[in-house]
């Protein structure tokens, strides 16, 4: 017996008519106690029976795309929230769109993120703040235990490879300078001219002169006046007088002079050289403390340190004494081939294999407990190219918000999307096997 066209309608429409109460009376009865860690059927009935909301909202200067999610993070869990849509990278505009009914985006700010896959963002994923403070401890305990041991184990290595190395550094540097000798005269001849001709020298004219004078001058006049007041003009005049002359006994003039330094000149010196002290002490304070001195200095310093043609010759010069050293390489791998090195190796193995062990549960999980979620992230961010960029929703502080503001916000005002600042994880990542909760951690 065939239906007719009516009856097939009328049982398709109470077939679905069923579904739809069975759906809504599921969804009813999970409402009061619905979590982040809600069944997935429920979820599904939560999204079908709720009608997104969709708002305006201006971009920071960032790279956002269609379909980026926006997260919020509620007492049992994150929750994603919404989506941006309608992105005009131009205009710096998107839409929201919010189908979360019991969250007031106008009171979320809205935090904009970006992992762009790079090696500082990998390390900050695979060790946010609390697995680097574990790391850190572990590493600690471990030390503070066996790192005496290890430590003497590799001393006595360590210092023979030092020992033996320094000839043949000290040859290898001496050697690798002198083929780039002319090389270090061109960079100090240009040094020369454009740094301390130019720079130095006036500074020091300017600024180091004033001071020396000073504090140096009043301790030079007083040595000088006493200096004269023992001088003898008539002794050392005809001394003079007389070397001139062809009469035999030559270099009088000489010997007064020695005379004069070592009886008279010295003990001057040596009765002034308190204020001397005091007076060098005084000039040192002084230029130290001058700020102008400092400054240039520190400019020049760096200035010679990050000039290209010297950090290529200083990267050639250890490439040549070090690196492609075939000689210190020999010293160190006959070394740390010998039976010393390889006792100290075991014991360095065993005293620390269990803490590489728990490290490596720390970044990629165990067997027990599956992939750790971090890791998870990295591999999806660098293997499969995801979440890349999200958006994160906080509550607003209600005692920092201008109360008049907010109540004045209607469904047209747009939000405003913030580029987030410190540091920031993709909350959510779903793992076959593991509770959606664990994996927000």
């Amino acid at each position: 017996m065939q239906l007719s066209r009516i009856h097939s309608a009328v049982i398709g429409v109470v077939f679905w008519a069923g579904c739809v109460a069975l759906a809504i009376t599921a969804w009813q009865r999970s409402s009061a106690t619905a979590t982040a860690d809600t069944a997935p059927l429920n979820q599904l009935v939560d999204y079908a029976l709720t009608q997104p909301v969709r708002l305006p909202a201006q971009l920071p200067a960032a790279r956002a795309r269609r379909g980026d999610p926006i997260f919020y993070e509620s007492p049992q869990g994150w929750l994603q929230t919404g989506y941006l849509d309608r992105v005009d990278a131009t205009a710096g505009t998107a839409q929201v769109v919010w189908y979360e009914p019991d969250i007031d985006p106008h009171q979320c700010r809205l935090d904009y993120y970006r992992n762009r896959g790079k090696f500082d963002d990998v390390l900050e994923t695979l060790l946010p703040p609390e697995k680097r403070r574990r790391i850190q401890d572990r590493l600690s305990q471990t030390f503070r235990e066996h790192g005496d041991e290890v430590t003497a184990a590799f001393r006595p290595v360590v210092e023979k490879s030092l020992k033996e190395s320094a000839p043949v550094l000290e040859d290898a540097l001496k050697a690798s300078i002198e083929r780039h000798e002319e090389e270090f005269k061109a960079i100090g001849k240009r040094w020369e001219d454009d740094i301390l001709k130019q720079r130095i020298v006036p500074l020091l004219r300017a600024e180091v002169l004033p001071t020396i004078r000073e504090h140096g001058e009043p301790v030079a006049q007083d040595i000088g006046r006493e200096l004269w007041d023992r001088a003898s003009i008539w002794r050392f005049g005809w001394r003079a007088l007389y070397d001139k002359s062809p009469l035999p006994d030559k270099d009088l003039l000489k010997g007064e002079w020695e005379r004069f330094v070592e009886q008279e000149a010295i003990p001057v010196f040596e009765d002034r050289m308190d204020n001397i002290i005091d007076a060098q002490k005084k000039i040192f304070v002084e230029v130290s403390q001058n700020d102008r001195i400092r400054d240039e200095f520190e400019a020049v310093f760096k200035e010679m340190a990050s000039d290209p043609q010297f950090q290529d010759l200083m990267k050639a010069v250890v490439r040549e004494a070090v690196i492609d050293n075939k000689q210190l390489h020999e010293i160190w791998t006959a070394n740390f081939k010998s039976d010393q090195a390889r006792s100290a190796i075991r014991l360095a193995g065993k005293r620390l294999e269990p803490i590489v062990r728990e490290i490596g549960d720390d970044l990629f999980g165990t067997k027990e407990d599956g992939i750790d979620p971090d890791f998870a992230r990295v591999l999806r961010n660098q293997i499969l190219g995801k979440d890349k960029r999200w958006i994160i929703a906080s509550p607003l502080d209600p005692q920092t918000t201008d109360q008049t503001a907010t109540a004045a916000v209607t469904a047209a005002t747009p939000l405003t999307i913030h580029a987030g600042s410190g540091s920031s994880r993709f909350p959510l990542v779903i793992m076959a096997g593991h509770d959606p909760q664990e994996a927000t951690r």
